[in-house]
């Protein structure tokens, strides 16, 4: 075993350069997402911005089928050297191309039974088209992802926002409504495909039809108690717009959009960092590397020292960000979106929390955490939607986070501590009252005005 802090060091040293660059897409990604979901909603207004919406959530679960929680498997059965990438990858290709042939004739026999509107139905089998594609390109992806080769990652999600930004702005412009719309978004799935594809073909890796009816009974052993995790976590958040819209109607899922808007787009830093993490933390589980602690116990730090700001900042700015990128009609959502940034430092800890937890064969624990949370997010859903609308909608939310925090934590606290120094989080704490009160020094001036002050003080206070 060599050196314990050298090892650390270049654990870290990988881990920082991996999550860097995969948050530097993500951060293109983001601003070009959000700029584009502000001008689709601001055109269609919350009635169609509502179907564009339930319209990608209603075909999440049916994606799922394809993918089958493989995709961890994938990565770690990679990192870990269990086989030599291009026969991993000829296998995971079939097989998901396959799983993906399974799910479309579900999806279409239960929208036809769900949806009366035609349009809605249209929309449907319009984006329906994205399941195959993706199908092929995440096998590929998450066997770079498993070569610790973010970079492929990275140039995919940014061609493919690029596309769908340019092709969104082209198409509202000249005059097309919610079908073309959801055509653009469909065909970027193409260029999802086409980038890791060309990577896989630099790399001497050619993705090919592969069937062995032996691994696949393995593949979908190991990967069902993250299919199953995978499944539940639709109960946590994609099933909100759904139920939205049958208890409520479309409109209430644009209002809800648009309160949610900025959350999934920031999930990304916590998603960036524990993606490049967990390659990492499985070597680290199966040599018992006692390296691997002290990395997990810096980088929750970390993500306690981003998701905080981030939280307190959006709750105190909520209704300026909603004016100034959906606009008053869409002011409904003022309180969703404060809501949602309240859970913002949880949920940032909970998504790295899961993935440590499935890089060191926790699966399972992760699933019944994950199911708890479902619960409460559908049961509370349910319950509030007649009553309080999108609102009550964003509470279950809100209310499900909490539980897959703390049910998270508890589970991984028996394998490692991932909580360090207690000063070190009471400076952050302080560090984010003063910050608050700069940002509500700052409100009058705007939004803009606001985010600066925070950001300029919190960097000069956690610097200190």
């Amino acid at each position: 075993m060599g050196d314990p802090v050298s090892d650390v060091a270049r654990a870290r040293g990988r881990v920082a350069a991996n999550a860097a660059l995969m948050i530097g897409q993500h951060a293109f990604v983001t601003v070009a997402g959000l700029a584009v979901a502000a001008f689709i909603a601001q055109r269609l207004g919350p009635d169609h911005y509502g179907l564009f919406e339930y319209t990608f959530a209603f075909i999440t679960g049916f994606a799922m089928v394809s993918t089958f929680g493989l995709r961890a498997v994938t990565v770690r059965a990679v990192a870990q050297g269990q086989a030599a990438p291009d026969v991993y990858l000829d296998r995971a290709v079939g097989l998901r191309v396959a799983l993906a042939a399974v799910a479309l004739p579900l999806l279409f026999g239960l929208s036809a039974a769900l949806h009366e509107d035609r349009v809605l139905v249209i929309a449907i089998a319009i984006a329906s088209t994205t399941i195959p594609i993706d199908a092929f390109s995440t096998a590929i992806r998450d066997v770079f992802q498993g070569l610790e080769r973010f970079d492929v990652e990275a140039a995919t999600g940014i061609a493919a926002r690029t596309f769908t930004l340019a092709g969104a702005v082209a198409v509202l412009l000249s005059g097309h409504g919610v079908l073309a719309l959801v055509g653009v978004y469909a065909t970027g799935a193409v260029v999802r495909a086409a980038v890791p594809f060309m990577a896989a073909r630099r790399a001497g890796l050619l993705p090919r039809l592969r069937f062995d009816l032996a691994d696949t009974k393995r593949q979908l052993r190991a990967a069902a108690p993250f299919a199953g995790t995978a499944f539940v976590g639709l109960l946590m958040w994609e099933i909100n717009p759904i139920l939205l819209g049958e208890r409520g109607g479309l409109p209430m899922v644009g209002i809800f959009a648009a309160g949610a808007k900025l959350m999934l787009p920031l999930e990304v830093v916590p998603d960036s960092l524990a993606s490049a993490l967990a390659p990492t933390v499985a070597r680290g589980w199966t040599r018992r590397d006692p390296a691997t602690e002290p990395l997990l116990r810096e980088s929750f730090f970390v993500l306690a020292a981003l998701g905080l700001p981030v939280g307190v900042g959006g709750v105190l700015t909520a209704d300026i960000l909603i004016d100034l990128l959906f606009g008053p009609a869409y002011a409904a959502a003022t309180p969703v979106m404060r809501l949602l940034f309240a859970a913002i430092p949880l949920e940032f800890s909970s998504i790295a929390a899961y993935y440590v937890l499935g890089a060191i064969h926790q699966q399972r624990q992760v699933f019944v955490v994950t199911g708890a949370g479902a619960l409460v997010n559908v049961g509370l859903a349910w319950w509030l939607i007649p009553t309080r609308g999108a609102t009550g909608c964003a509470i279950a939310s809100v209310a499900a986070v909490v539980t897959c925090f703390l049910g998270a934590h508890a589970v991984l606290a028996v394998s490692y501590r991932v909580w360090g120094n207690v000063s070190a989080y009471l400076k952050l704490f302080i560090a984010n009252g003063i910050m608050a009160g700069c940002v509500l020094a700052a409100r009058p001036w705007g939004a803009v005005a606001s985010i600066a002050a925070g950001v300029l003080s919190y960097a000069a206070l956690v610097a200190a």
